[in-house]
């Protein structure tokens, strides 16, 4: 009965510890996180903006951005910022190309992003800009590819 007592003790001990550590570390922000987007073009979206936000920081030899826990609420903010911003994804190169044209040619600033699979192309632009392409954009890409499908020109008249 004694062992009994004694190992309840113990493990009541060891699991009050370990909640207490576990409070600790959280409640000073002690702890260390990490983040890791699946394509190098994501990734450097965070890592300019940790430093544009002053957020120390380093890579392990995973790839994994370490931060102090103490800034976690900066970095939610900053990567709902990144994964919230409007996009278009692509399978096809051509349809892409078709796209930034249209982009280009109305001066909507953006990214070109691939996937995480290496078989989309993601182009990225700002909240600002969304209305506009949903408006202007979408619907002239629409019968681009419509007249292109026709003539096998995309975008652009043919040269003389």
């Amino acid at each position: 009965m004694k062992q009994l007592i004694l190992s309840l003790q113990l493990v009541f001990v060891a699991t009050m510890f370990m909640a207490f550590g576990i409070s600790y570390a959280y409640d000073n922000k002690a702890l260390e996180l990490g983040v890791k987007k699946d394509s190098i073009g994501y990734q450097s979206d965070v890592i300019a903006a940790f430093i544009d936000n002053g957020i120390p920081f380093y890579m392990d030899s995973g790839g994994i951005l370490k931060y102090p826990g103490k800034y976690q609420k900066k970095v939610d903010n900053i990567l709902n910022e990144i994964d919230g911003r409007p996009e278009v994804q692509f399978s096809d190169y051509k349809f892409a190309s078709l796209f930034i044209i249209l982009l280009k040619k109305n001066n909507v600033n953006f990214l070109i992003r691939e996937g995480s699979n290496k078989s989309t192309i993601h182009i990225v632009f700002q909240q600002k800009d969304r209305e506009f392409v949903n408006k202007y954009i979408y619907p002239e890409f629409k019968k681009l590819l419509s007249e292109g499908r026709k003539t096998g020109v995309y975008g652009a008249q043919q040269y003389p």
